[in-house]
């Protein structure tokens, strides 16, 4: 059997997209290469509708259908409440300087949690919160001042295993984050999933609508605000990210999200290496600033993965909170990152991808 942990957390860990970004679209997700997956297990691809009009249709019925249908729904919807709550209060502040700490502490803080759920203790929401942020630029802030949650995280990726047939959902789900262009067709392809995961477990089926309720939830968030959210961050921090000639430096002077190494989504499921780059290197000023709603969401639905199998682990969290203090803290920090890097360009130089789901080629 897999580790369940392994595949979350290698999937968390992407790359900063520069200025540099050409205009053409990602042929395939960025799945961890030590991972075993393969191209062909990856059978998920998003409905082709002949005609538009029933096209559109058949969409908004799979949205409908899929948040009636998933009993952890409330995970995504209170994950996106998360979202909006915490860029309402960044915009209150006037951007903080210190915006890991603030994540931590506002995506820990018990009023994240719906009513009538358990909210766990303040510590247990930390510690998951805080293995949502591993793989993101917030992840040296967090492993220094809250170094057991790592200890934790290890524990878990060391103990916690679980079937094929798991493993294979969750890299579906995974896999349609990535592709699907929009909202409605990532419905399509998870009501899809949904159907096979009914043959798990009831425990392992759980974990499996967890995961799609935060891809779903994220997917229809970000493809709504990503170009609000970049305005607010152009407003709040652009004077002090067009300051600097490197998107990095920016980043972790303006807005405290630390310089890390990230794992570049290869272009070949199958290939045996993963490219690791600084993105310190590579933001110089390009032709076209990409905003990354993309990998924003894959890191999203990763981040609810960890979390979800932290939340499992401990009682007063369970499976289902683990997923939304996991996913909400992993998107917030890389839909900032990719906000804040394409600020950075435009204001170097760069033009609008106009285009938001492009990525840039290699």
């Amino acid at each position: 059997m897999k580790k369940l942990l392994t595949l979350g957390v290698g999937a968390a860990v992407i790359t900063i997209a520069s200025c540099n970004d050409g205009g053409e679209r990602p042929t395939s997700p960025p799945v961890d290469p030590s991972l075993g997956v393969t191209a062909s297990a990856l059978s998920v691809q998003p409905d082709q509708p002949e005609d538009a009009e029933d096209g559109e249709a058949k969409r908004r019925a799979a949205k409908e259908r899929f948040h009636k249908r998933n009993y952890a729904d409330w995970v995504g919807k209170a994950h996106n409440d998360a979202l909006e709550a915490f860029f309402t209060q960044l915009a209150l502040g006037g951007g903080s300087r210190n915006v890991c700490s603030m994540i931590v502490d506002f995506m820990s803080d018990a009023a994240r949690v719906p009513h009538g759920k358990n909210p766990g203790s303040d510590a247990q929401r930390r510690r998951i919160v805080s293995l949502g942020l591993q793989g993101t630029g917030c992840a040296p802030n967090v492993a220094q001042s809250e170094s057991p949650t790592f200890g934790f995280a290890s524990r878990l990726i060391a103990n916690q295993s679980g079937s094929a047939e798991l493993n294979a959902r969750l890299d579906e789900i995974k896999y349609a984050g990535w592709i699907a262009p929009t909202s409605g067709d990532l419905a399509i392809s998870l009501n899809a999933i949904l159907d096979r995961a009914d043959f798990l477990s009831p425990t392992e089926a759980e974990l499996v609508y967890t995961a799609a309720s935060v891809a779903q939830s994220s997917y229809e968030d970000w493809e709504a605000n990503i170009v609000p959210r970049t305005d607010q961050i152009q407003t709040s921090y652009g004077s002090c990210l067009g300051g600097y000639s490197i998107g990095a430096d920016g980043l972790k002077y303006c807005m405290g999200i630390g310089v890390v190494a990230y794992v570049r989504p290869t272009t070949d499921l199958e290939s045996p290496e993963p490219l690791r780059v600084m993105f310190a290197s590579s933001m110089q000023t390009g032709t076209v600033c990409y905003r990354g709603r993309r990998e924003t969401i894959y890191s999203d639905i990763a981040g609810g993965i960890v979390g979800m199998f932290g939340g499992s682990l401990v009682p007063a969290v369970g499976t289902l909170l683990g997923g939304l203090g996991g996913a909400a803290s992993s998107s917030g920090t890389t839909g900032l990152t990719y906000m804040g890097l394409y600020v950075h360009c435009r204001l170097t130089g760069g033009a609008s991808d106009r285009q938001t789901t492009t990525r840039r080629t290699y």
